[in-house]
């Protein structure tokens, strides 16, 4: 069976650091509601769910610190997915640090 490849994540990755997006919003992203909470500017919770319906169910959460460049992945449904992610967060900032919770893929 084919793994999805994910390759709307770069252009979300994209759209959620420009300095035009507010770090708390909701929108939908190629049929998939995105969730962005935070407290400071410095800092996004992001929440993916699995279609445009917000009680779907997640497939990624993880926030991003803009200040300390730390990327913390706490839950992504497959690998292909976190890589996706980190691919994007790598695009945009060369260094990067990343910490994951313990999830089960």
């Amino acid at each position: 069976m084919k793994k999805p490849a994910y390759k709307f994540i770069k252009r979300l990755i994209d759209r959620i650091t420009s300095v035009n997006q507010s770090n708390n919003d909701c929108f939908t992203y190629f049929g998939h509601y995105v969730s962005l909470q935070s407290g400071t500017r410095d800092y996004v919770a992001v929440t993916i769910c699995r279609n445009s319906d917000m009680y779907s169910g997640s497939i990624a959460e993880f926030t991003f610190d803009y200040w300390t460049k730390q990327l913390h992945i706490e839950y992504v449904e497959n690998d292909n997915l976190e890589k996706a992610i980190v691919r994007g967060f790598k695009s945009l900032y060369h260094s990067i640090t990343i910490t994951r919770e313990n999830y089960e893929n």
